[in-house]
């Protein structure tokens, strides 16, 4: 591998946000997605989010302090509160610039 690549290949540039969920009586860590799951999560339309998009963005999304993605799955964020839930989401949207990124695309 040439030093240029393995540079870039092995730069950590997702970086995380910390974010306090008293709800919870915790903090979660909402991190910076790499470009394959830019690409998951922009299927979703945050100005009509269904609650399948929305947990499944959450799910890629949220993580604890060392990166490491809290849920698998969508089951367990699906019985979680909706106000939590849907106030995490927004975040994520605006750290990735999701929302941005979804409008501009609906323009072209």
């Amino acid at each position: 591998m040439s030093d240029l690549k393995q540079l870039i290949s092995e730069c950590k540039d997702c970086t995380l946000h910390k974010v306090n969920v008293p709800e919870w009586g915790c903090d979660v860590y909402i991190k910076e997605v790499d470009f394959a799951e830019f690409i998951e999560a922009t299927n979703v339309d945050p100005s009509t989010p269904d609650k399948d998009s929305m947990v499944r963005t959450l799910a890629i999304v949220l993580c604890d302090e060392n990166g490491k993605q809290i849920f698998e799955n969508t089951e367990i964020l699906s019985k979680k509160n909706f106000k939590v839930c849907y106030r995490l989401f927004n975040e994520s949207l605006k750290i990735n610039m999701i929302e941005k990124a979804i409008e501009e695309a609906a323009k072209n």
